[in-house]
């Protein structure tokens, strides 16, 4: 077995942070290779980005790559049937998560080209439900997950929630216990070590755990007593979350939910453009917010980012550009011309 381990002390930049040294500190006690792909993002996070650190970048890059070829080798070793398998798909993938006829069906049916069983009883969806819904220019993956209900909770599913880029917690507006059911899917995520949050993650995570994005989504506010129902929860949420409520039924705040879910990604949208030739915005590079300029080059092939110099940051309305440095971190609706 090929052993991947962290970098020596002495050939790290002076200036990283504390968090940093931790976690890299972490990432030699690691046992798993689930556990050290986990830490090696994590630190890809943490590095600051400038020139002094481009050799460690590119280091950890490479190792997280290593890693989940070793991943990939150890799954088809022990490959078996797997419902909740799911390829990805689009600029990123969402699971919908909720109880018995929270209406997650309905919302996938509205938003994608998906057309699932639908039926007002429980446990209409048995196995994931696949739908893209798109946009503006890109194409987002959803995934209609089966109920879940007190007791039991099927730990394949939960692996899928792991997996996932996000995941939006669905409410029934028409149901009295709906504070109970907001706690109990928490607790659900949390014994699979999962942390949901939207902003930032409060407190450090131990080893196994990962954070995920969520927003909730309150359905069926055509209901009798819906406003009621729905103040109460966002008083309970605190502003955790943001809560966005809907009626697949009216058709209610439909466009301002897809928006929300573009949101919740933390993606951008960069087009890049050659020289002499105009952007192309059918089809944008979708990165992870806080990606750079090495970051695309590295998208668009792997010999682009060794000699890279830097990009043209466009102002396609005016005309003109600034030079920017390959440590530059890319904004949504950013024109890149990349300089070798």
């Amino acid at each position: 077995m090929i052993r991947i381990s962290p970098l020596g002390v002495d050939n790290l930049p002076a200036n990283l942070p504390p968090e940093y040294k931790r976690t890299e500190e972490k990432l030699r006690r690691a046992k798993t290779i689930e556990e050290k792909i986990e830490i090696v993002q994590k630190l890809i996070a943490l590095l600051p980005k400038h020139k002094g650190t481009d050799k460690l970048y590119a280091d950890l890059k490479r190792k997280l790559s290593k890693l989940k070829e070793m991943a990939e080798e150890e799954r088809r070793k022990t490959a078996r049937y797997d419902p909740f398998l799911i390829k990805k798909s689009g600029a990123g993938q969402v699971v919908l998560l909720g109880f018995p006829n929270s209406g997650k069906s309905s919302i996938l049916k509205a938003l994608t080209n998906s057309n699932p069983e639908i039926a007002d009883f429980p446990f209409t969806t048995v196995k994931p439900n696949l739908g893209m819904m798109e946009f503006e220019n890109v194409q987002i993956q959803l995934v209609d997950l089966p109920p879940i209900h007190r007791g039991h909770v099927d730990p394949l599913m939960m692996n899928a929630v792991r997996r996932s880029d996000g995941m939006l917690l669905i409410f029934d507006a028409g149901n009295d216990e709906i504070l109970d059911e907001y706690e109990y899917i928490l607790k659900v995520l949390r014994e699979r070590k999962i942390e949901p949050y939207w902003d930032r993650i409060e407190d450090e995570m131990d080893v196994g755990w990962i954070g995920l994005r969520a927003m909730i989504v309150v359905n069926k506010m055509d209901r009798d007593y819906a406003e009621e129902r729905f103040e109460m929860l966002m008083e309970f949420v605190n502003s955790r979350f943001p809560v966005v409520p809907i009626s697949v039924v009216e058709g209610r705040n439909l466009e301002e939910l897809k928006r929300k879910i573009f949101e919740l990604l933390d993606i951008v949208r960069v087009y890049s453009k050659r020289p002499g030739k105009p952007p192309d915005y059918e089809k944008p590079f979708v990165l992870r917010r806080g990606s750079t300029v090495l970051d695309l080059a590295e998208e668009i092939h792997k010999e682009f980012s060794k000699k890279l110099k830097g990009a043209k940051l466009w102002d396609m309305e005016r005309r003109t550009y600034r030079f920017v440095e390959r440590n530059y971190e890319m904004k949504d609706g950013d024109v890149i011309e990349l300089v070798i």
